[in-house]
């Protein structure tokens, strides 16, 4: 393999992992988010399906700018909206913002599976 190919395939592991890897302590931590926060688990429940359903639609029109402007430019897109979004989750100050990055968090997510893979 290339040094190339090495390069690209290590990036693309990388955004796989952070991707996969915020699944599971995104869940766990609502439930103290949800203690801290006052609201009840199914309010916290809106949250994961949220991100769910945001991640299945942004891998659709993921796929096609992927297709129009190359995977690494949106794998590279992938990575600023990650941090982005995961930073926005950190920040927030109200429920309402709190579902709407972790919507954004979940596009974000979405938006890396058509290009990395």
């Amino acid at each position: 393999m290339s040094a190339t190919g090495r390069t690209t395939l290590a990036y693309a592991s990388l955004g796989h992992a952070l991707c996969h890897g915020s699944q599971l302590p995104l869940r766990v931590s609502l439930v103290a988010v949800a203690l801290d926060m006052g609201v009840s688990l199914t309010e916290i429940g809106l949250a994961i399906t949220l991100y769910t359903l945001s991640m299945g639609l942004a891998s659709v029109p993921a796929g096609l700018l992927a297709d129009r402007v190359g995977t690494g430019r949106v794998t590279c897109l992938y990575f600023w909206l990650i941090a982005l979004s995961a930073g926005l989750c950190a920040l927030d100050q109200g429920y309402v913002v709190f579902l709407a990055c972790h919507a954004l968090l979940g596009a974000a997510a979405g938006g890396y599976h058509p290009a990395g893979l």
